[in-house]
């Protein structure tokens, strides 16, 4: 799925998401560093992306596999790898005292320079490979709920290290359950999406992916306008699982309901501003940057934002600024001032 639609994914960062602003230190071990936060990171997009990825899809159309909220994510990863490797090689031409040739090889010259079979890098011959195994894992994945036996690997040793690293962290307190919130942003100033519609399907709200979405299917909720009608309570009890109680609705509704009002927020920016307690377009237009701010990073300091698969998000002012725009101006003050102050503190 990622590699039919790498040029999208690689448009959507450049475009959409924007590059990070990243330097490699001038210390020793820089470059470790430089990998192993790299390795960090996308390790915490691995059940984010395991929840927005339809397998049903991706064997009728493999660029159909990732929903957008799963597009997005990979389009910051690959921003992030694209900074990355460009400071290793910027390091690199320093380093050795040289600059990078200008050159327009031709085919016949790239040719030239692989030592491996040319089948090996064949499209038709990599995407039967790939599709093969796609769809054995689909049928794995369709009678056992789950892919173990048909896993490469590689993705094998990634799922051991992760549950690993996950028996090493400290478990959270009993009665505070597991936070859906979708990841922060990594670029300062996303640019503009499109919002929500009660019509649209409920796969598109924020956190819902896939998965969660069959089982809303189940309780008879199929749109954001029934998502947003439903009682959290009872919606969770239907639901059931420690997952998905009141407070993890509550947060799905006044995330799709953000995006409603604030048309340029994007999925991870909602779950952001949920999870620091601002909930509504009017909260978040009543706010000082440097409230907001330091808001928004004790959330990411707390139990639940370290669940957050951008935890290693760094807000600044400028980013809060342009959040508080965003709702000033489908919030006007005359409006705000009618109203007490909208900001919902939460149990952590």
């Amino acid at each position: 799925s990622i590699r039919q639609s790498y040029d999208d994914l690689r448009a959507l960062a450049k475009s959409r998401m924007g590059y990070p602003h990243l330097e490699a230190g001038t210390h020793p071990g820089w470059l470790d560093e430089l990998v192993t936060a790299g390795a960090e990171i996308s390790n915490g997009y691995y059940e984010a992306l395991i929840e927005h990825f339809n397998f049903s899809k991706s064997i009728r159309d493999p660029r159909e596999g990732l929903d957008p909220a799963g597009r997005e994510m990979i389009a910051q990863l690959l921003g992030f790898a694209t900074i990355s490797l460009a400071r290793i090689l910027d390091r690199a031409f320093v380093e050795a005292g040289v600059s990078p040739p200008v050159t327009h090889p031709t085919l016949e010259a790239i040719f030239s320079l692989l030592d491996i079979p040319i089948a090996w890098v064949t499209k038709n011959l990599s995407d039967a490979r790939e599709s093969a195994l796609v769809e054995s894992q689909y049928r794995e994945w369709v009678a056992t709920g789950q892919v173990e036996r048909t896993l490469t690997p590689d993705l094998r040793q990634v799922r051991e290290e992760a549950a690993k690293a996950r028996a090493n962290l400290n478990p959270a307190p009993p009665q505070d359950p597991p936070n859906q919130t979708p990841p922060a942003a990594e670029s300062p100033a996303p640019s503009p999406k499109a919002g929500l519609q009660l019509t649209d399907e409920v796969d598109r709200a924020p956190s819902i992916g896939p998965q969660t979405a069959e089982c809303l299917h189940a309780c008879g909720i199929r749109t954001i306008g029934d998502l947003l009608t439903s009682r959290p309570d009872d919606l969770a009890n239907r639901l059931g699982g420690t997952s998905r109680s009141p407070s993890v609705v509550l947060d799905w509704q006044d995330q799709a309901r953000l995006i409603m009002e604030i048309p340029e927020l994007m999925a991870e920016q909602a779950g952001l501003l949920t999870g620091a307690g601002y909930r509504t377009a009017a909260a978040l237009a009543d706010a000082q940057p440097e409230e907001l701010l330091q808001d928004v990073t004790h959330f990411l300091h707390g139990a639940n934002g370290q669940r957050s698969p951008l935890h290693h998000y760094t807000p600044t002012l400028r980013d809060m600024a342009t959040l508080i725009g965003w709702a000033e101006a489908v919030c006007p003050l005359d409006a705000r001032q009618k109203r007490p102050s909208a900001k919902v503190e939460l149990p952590a």
